[in-house]
C-alpha cells in the first residue's frame, strides 16, 4: 500500500483522527517551549492546518480531534512546566546571587556568591546556603540570614528566616571576605499559581555593627527578585498544579481552534447551498431549453407540459390521435358556392346559408 492509500485508509476509519494526535502534540509542544506566548495562536494553527492538508475531513470529526487535543497537550504541557521548575532551581540558585552582588553594595556590609546546594532533593533534603560577607572597614556583622520564600512576590508568601553562622569562627578578617552557612530542611508543599518555577527561592541579608544593612534582593516592578530554589515540592503536587496552569492556557488554543472548526463548518455549508442553487439554475436552464411549438396557437410549451400554457390544448396521446383525425376531418372541406363559408365534405347542404348541396 502506497502512502497516500494508508492516509486514506486512516482517514477512513473512525477513530482515524487519533493519528493526528502525535504530530500536533509534538509541534504543540515545541511551540510552547520556543515560542512564548504565541503558541497561543500557532498551536490551533498547525492543528487545523495538518490534518486539513493530509485529506481529514469534516467539522465533526475535526471537534472530536478538538477535545483529544486539548487533553493531551495540557498533560504535555505539564511536563514541560515541571521540567523547567528544576531546571530554573537548578540554574539559578547557583549563580543568581553570585552573579548580581559581586560587587559591593556600600562602603560598609556586603553580601556576595551566595547559594544553596543541591538545589533539588525532597521533603527531607538537607540544603546547605553558603554567602560571602566582606566588609571594607573591617566590622563584623551583627547578624547574616537567608530568607526562604515560597513564591517570588512578597504578598501572600511565607517567609522562613535562618540565622547563619561563619564557617570558620577563626576567620575575622571581613576585608577579605569570610563565609556563613546554614544547613536546613525546607516544606516541601507547592503554592498553587506558580508551576513553572521551583517552591522555594532565597536572598541573604546583613548589618555591620556600625549600622550598615545589605541584602541580595533588588525590586523589580511587581517582583523582588531573589535567588531560585530549592526545587523539593512532592513530583505529583507539582505536576498536578502544572497540569491545571497547562488546561487553563488549552482553553484559550482551543477557542480558537473551534472557532477555526466553526468557520470550516460554516464554509462548507455555504459551498453546499451554493451547489444546491446551481443544480436548480442550471435545471431549470434545461427545462427553458427543452421546449416544442404548440400545434394549435404555435405557442412555446415546456417539453414535460400536458397541456399548452397559452391556449390550453392538451397533449395527451389519446387526444393527440382525436386532434390529427378532426384536423384531417378539417381538411377535408369544400367551399359553399353561395356565401363562400367552409361546408364539411358529407354536408347536404351550407351550415352557414342553408343552400343544399345536390348528389352531383
Amino acid at each position: 500500500m502506497d502512502l497516500k492509500g494508508f492516509q486514506a485508509k486512516i482517514n477512513e476509519t473512525k477513530w482515524g483522527f487519533l493519528f493526528y494526535l502525535i504530530p500536533i502534540v509534538l509541534i504543540s509542544t515545541f511551540f510552547y517551549v520556543v515560542s512564548g506566548c504565541f503558541f497561543i495562536l500557532l498551536v490551533p494553527l498547525s492543528a487545523l492546518a495538518i490534518p486539513y492538508y493530509l485529506g481529514f475531513k469534516g467539522p465533526k470529526r475535526f471537534a472530536f480531534l478538538g477535545v483529544f487535543i486539548l487533553v493531551v497537550n495540557s498533560f504535555a504541557f505539564a511536563a514541560v512546566s515541571t521540567q523547567r521548575a528544576y531546571d530554573y532551581s537548578d540554574y539559578y540558585a547557583t549563580i543568581e546571587s553570585m552573579a548580581r552582588h559581586v560587587e559591593p553594595q556600600f562602603a560598609g556590609a556586603n553580601l556576595s556568591q551566595g547559594v544553596v546546594s543541591p538545589t533539588s532533593g525532597d521533603a527531607g533534603t538537607e540544603f546547605t546556603f553558603t554567602v560571602i560577607y566582606t566588609n571594607e572597614e573591617n566590622l563584623p556583622p551583627v547578624f547574616v540570614r537567608v530568607i526562604v520564600v515560597d513564591r517570588p512576590v512578597e504578598n501572600g508568601s511565607k517567609t522562613l528566616t535562618f540565622t547563619m553562622s561563619p564557617t570558620d569562627t577563626s576567620d575575622t578578617n571581613y576585608t577579605n571576605g569570610a563565609e556563613f552557612q546554614i544547613r536546613t530542611t525546607l516544606p516541601a508543599s507547592q503554592p498553587i499559581g506558580y508551576p513553572e518555577w521551583p517552591n522555594h527561592f532565597f536572598f541573604f541579608e546583613t548589618q555591620d555593627t556600625g549600622g550598615t544593612s545589605a541584602d541580595t534582593s533588588f525590586e523589580n516592578e511587581d517582583f523582588t527578585s531573589y535567588g531560585f530554589g530549592p526545587m523539593n515540592a512532592n513530583l505529583f503536587d507539582q505536576y498536578w498544579h502544572s497540569t491545571v496552569l497547562a488546561f487553563n492556557n488549552m482553553l484559550f488554543v482551543i477557542a480558537l481552534y473551534f472557532m477555526g472548526v466553526g468557520m470550516y463548518w460554516w464554509l462548507g455549508k455555504a459551498r453546499q447551498r451554493s451547489s444546491h442553487w446551481q443544480e436548480r439554475m442550471d435545471a431549470m436552464k434545461e427545462e427553458e431549453l427543452a421546449e416544442f411549438e404548440c400545434d394549435r396557437c404555435g405557442a412555446d410549451v415546456p417539453e414535460s407540459a400536458d397541456k399548452c400554457p397559452n391556449c390550453g390544448a392538451s397533449f395527451d396521446e389519446d387526444e393527440e390521435e382525436g386532434t390529427e383525425e378532426e384536423t384531417q376531418e378539417e381538411e377535408a372541406e369544400f367551399e359553399c358556392d353561395k356565401c363562400g363559408a367552409d361546408v364539411p365534405a358529407d354536408a347536404d347542404k351550407c351550415p352557414n346559408c342553408g343552400e343544399a348541396f345536390d348528389e352531383d
